[in-house]
C-alpha cells in the first residue's frame, strides 16, 4: 500500500509514553494530505496500525511512517520481526482458505442429493422478486437405448434473470454430447397460487453454489 508521509498530531494524552496502544485516540491525524479528527486506533500489530477516522478506517504500515514518528511512538519497531509477523499472516490466511475449501468440498458431498444437472429449462412464468417458475429438461436413454430429452415437475429457481415465458435456458442444445450441463442447488420450497387460488409447493433452486453453502449453514 503507496502512502504519503503521516504526521500525527498528538493532543491527547496516550497509556504509554512513546507508544501509541490500542484504544487511543488521536485529536488530529494528516494523511495523504487531509485531515481527520477524533481518529481511533483500533488495533496495534508488529507491522501495522489499523485506525478508524471520520471517513472510514485505514491500514497503515509501520515501515511507512515518517523516521522521527516512527522512533517516537514506535520506539521498538522491529523491520525484521514486521516482516515475519506479515508472512505469518499470509500463511495464515492460506490455511484459512483450504480450510473454508475443505468444508465447502464437505457440505457439497453431504448434501448432493439436493443437485441437480439439467440440459435445459424452460420458463413457465415470472413470479417477481422470488425469481420464475420452469420445467428443467434432462438428457436420459429410452429402452431402444437412445438418448432423448425427459421433462421433469415444475420447480422455482430464485435467480432474477431476465426471462419470458415459453423461453428455454438455453436456447439451444448440443444434441451430439447430451450432457446435462446446467447445476441446480435445492435451497427449500415455494408455495404459490394459481388462479384458482389453489396452493401449489414446488421445490426451490438456485444457479448459485455460494447461495446453496450459505442457505446450508444456515439451517445448521
Amino acid at each position: 500500500m503507496t502512502r504519503a508521509l503521516i504526521i500525527i498530531y498528538l493532543c491527547i494524552c496516550l497509556n504509554t509514553f512513546g507508544e501509541i496502544q490500542e484504544g487511543d485516540t488521536l485529536e488530529k491525524l494528516n494523511y495523504n494530505g487531509e485531515e481527520f479528527t477524533k481518529v481511533h486506533v483500533r488495533k496495534v500489530t508488529p507491522a501495522t496500525i489499523e485506525i478508524m477516522h471520520s471517513y472510514g478506517g485505514e491500514t497503515i504500515y509501520i515501515h511507512k511512517l515518517d523516521e522521527e514518528i516512527r522512533k517516537k511512538y514506535f520506539p521498538d519497531y522491529n523491520l525484521e520481526k514486521a516482516k515475519e509477523y506479515i508472512a505469518g499472516k499470509r500463511e495464515s490466511k492460506k490455511t484459512e482458505a483450504q480450510e473454508r475449501k475443505e468444508e465447502i468440498l464437505q457440505l457439497l458431498e453431504d448434501n448432493k442429493d439436493k443437485i441437480i444437472n439439467v440440459a435445459q429449462l424452460e420458463v413457465v412464468h415470472t413470479v417477481g422478486k422470488s425469481g420464475f417458475l420452469a420445467k428443467p429438461f434432462t438428457w436420459e436413454k429410452n429402452l431402444a437405448s437412445k438418448w432423448e430429452l425427459a421433462k421433469s415437475d415444475m420447480i422455482l429457481i430464485t435467480d432474477t434473470l431476465k426471462v419470458s415465458s415459453g423461453q428455454k435456458i438455453p436456447r439451444n442444445l448440443d444434441e451430439k454430447t447430451n450432457e446435462n450441463k446446467y447445476k441446480l442447488y435445492e435451497i427449500g420450497t415455494y408455495t404459490y397460487k394459481t388462479g384458482d387460488n389453489d396452493k401449489n409447493t414446488v421445490t426451490k433452486y438456485t444457479f448459485s453454489g455460494k447461495t446453496f453453502i450459505e442457505y446450508i449453514e444456515g439451517k445448521q
